[in-house]
């Protein structure tokens, strides 16, 4: 019993694998294990595997096809049970050492097998160490020299695509390295065919590797792109803030100027009416700057208060109806992204109406149907025409203009969320709708 415990290469496999899955632990994780805990849940991982291996598997029946899925799904239990990864990242993870693990062992094996001694039992547990201290050799070579290039910031980026092509890439990677397909292919496991077994398995292991690492390099390369773009958008977006907030200052001090003027004017006045009238006059004037919005959120108020004096001077109706407190755990950046984007668009929209009735744009968000809904609604004389959800800017400066509602949906998604736009014969109206449990 102790001599097939540790000369069975189901043990050696698991083992492996086992070994190769810590490798891949990111630091930057939801929380650090210790290493007698993973020690622990690999023993028992090993042990649990072995009586199922010894119970399930008969090799006259060619039922060893279901020990490389046993393995993986123990290996992804282990990253969810002990090591606490996220479901998607602990399948990626799963992935990548199930694959470098069946390279080491079919590499590895036949040498380990080449150790001869005279005790079975020795011969067995000699067996394991050599393999298990060449595994933790090769795990050390993966994190230091692979880890840093599939990692981004710290941590996998990991989406439904690329867990459904890793889930392909390993289903096929199974069905190609199949022992009873191989031999089927290849004749028999006996004289050269058994190394050209073990090449070929070893060739389809790699290559489905390679296929991985392509994979993560051109979502890395693409990641690194759009974080690029967004920071020149930011860049732009700040230049028009700026150019904006020079425009309120003007008319403030243009307002200032005038009440000077005002109240000199009003100290020279004796008839009752005149003073009166001048008074109303002055009061209309300072009104504007009377509008400071408050919606519980100190960050959404600037903003609101900003573009609602924009409007005041601008002969814009803007109504507001929203509910700060339900967006204080959104980022103060991305919370200016939202309602700053989609309030410049709205207000460059209504501008364009010759109609000084039809310049409102309506704001609102508030709780529905256990979701967080905010939506924008302005006149709009003409329906943009959509592409991918999102209107076509009509601008020739198409690299700047239009970027702001791809940030919207590209912030409400972070959040998962989303945005829907409606369109109709004299309106336009965004909606974002975000969960009430945000978390970025």
């Amino acid at each position: 019993m102790l001599n097939a415990l540790f000369d069975g290469p189901i043990i050696m496999l698991i083992t492996c694998n086992l070994c190769m899955i810590n490798a891949f632990y990111p630091r930057k994780t939801e929380g650090k294990v210790s290493w007698p805990t993973r020690i622990l849940g690999a023993v028992f991982a090993v042990a649990v595997i072995w009586m199922l291996d010894h119970f399930l598997v008969d090799a006259s029946n060619a039922s060893t096809s279901i020990q490389p899925p046993m393995c993986l799904l123990a290996v992804w239990l282990y990253t969810m049970l002990v090591l606490r990864m996220k479901g998607s990242k602990g399948i990626y993870c799963s992935v990548w050492a199930y694959l470098i693990s069946e390279v080491l062992a079919q590499a590895f094996f036949p040498l380990v097998m080449m150790i001869q001694l005279e005790n079975s039992w020795l011969c067995g547990s000699t067996r394991l160490i050599v393999m298990l201290m060449m595994t933790v050799g090769s795990a050390v070579l993966v994190r230091i020299l692979l880890l840093r290039f599939l990692l981004h910031d710290g941590d996998y980026l990991v989406n439904r695509r690329k867990i459904i092509f890793s889930l392909m890439l390993i289903l096929l990677h199974m069905v190609m390295t199949n022992y009873q397909l191989v031999f089927w292919m290849m004749g028999s496991a006996e004289g050269n065919s058994g190394i050209m077994v073990v090449t070929f398995r070893v060739v389809i292991g790699l290559f489905a590797a390679v296929l991985m690492y392509l994979q993560n390099d051109i979502e890395k390369r693409q990641q690194t792109q759009q974080e690029l773009e967004l920071m020149n958008q930011v860049w732009h977006r700040q230049q028009e803030h700026l150019r904006l907030s020079r425009e309120n200052i003007e008319i403030i001090n243009r307002k200032c100027h005038d009440l000077k003027h005002q109240i000199a004017a009003l100290r020279t006045l004796k008839d009752r009416e005149q003073i009166d009238r001048q008074i109303a006059e002055m009061e209309n004037a300072v009104m504007i700057y009377d509008s400071v919005i408050r919606t519980g959120n100190p960050v959404l108020d600037v903003v609101l208060t900003e573009k609602s004096l924009y409007c005041e001077a601008h002969q814009i109706n803007m109504t507001c109806l929203v509910d700060g407190k339900l967006l204080r755990s959104v980022d103060s950046v991305d919370l200016y992204t939202l309602f700053g984007n989609a309030l410049d668009n709205a207000i460059e929209s209504v501008m364009q109406q010759t109609d000084k009735l039809k310049r409102v744009i309506q704001v609102a968000a508030y709780e529905e149907h256990g979701m967080l809904l905010i939506r924008f609604r302005n006149y709009c004389d003409h329906a943009p025409v959509l592409v991918d959800g999102l209107p076509i800017t009509t601008k020739e400066d198409s690299d700047y203009h239009g970027f702001g509602l791809k940030s919207i949906r590209h912030t409400a998604e972070k959040y998962g969320g989303g945005i829907s736009i409606q369109t109709g014969s004299n309106f336009f109206s965004l909606q974002i709708l975000l969960p009430m449990n945000l978390q970025a």
